[in-house]
């Protein structure tokens, strides 16, 4: 699989923290596996906010590729360290409605791999 140029990477996120210093343009997808695990991590909502608002090209892992819900949508993935857990965060790639959307927040079920650490 092609590496996405850290260009591309950092242009994204860039967008993506434009509509998510907004709390109105940012949406966290409710799943039962994000939620507990984000309590898991010890950590808030808002700070899990904060942390995706964190994200630099470093933190890459893949993407953008095909939304499986979504095949018109692309996700981005991306990855961190949380008190001692690798934590795996998907992105979305679809602003058209003008919204910042996490879709998961949660402890990386594998070993992720950043291409730019």
């Amino acid at each position: 699989m092609q590496c996405t140029p850290s260009k591309e990477i950092s242009n994204f996120l860039y967008k993506f923290k434009f509509f998510a210093q907004n709390s109105a343009c940012f949406s966290f997808v409710i799943r039962k596996k994000n939620l507990q695990d984000i309590m898991d991590l010890g950590i808030t909502y808002e700070q899990s906010i904060e942390i995706i608002k964190e994200l630099t090209y470093k933190n890459y892992v893949s993407g953008p590729q095909k939304d499986k819900d979504y095949p018109d949508k692309d996700v981005w993935v991306f990855g961190c360290q949380i008190n001692e857990h690798e934590t795996y965060i998907k992105l979305s790639g679809d602003f058209s409605c003008k919204v910042a959307k996490c879709i998961s927040f949660h402890k990386s079920e594998h070993s992720l791999k950043y291409p730019y650490k």
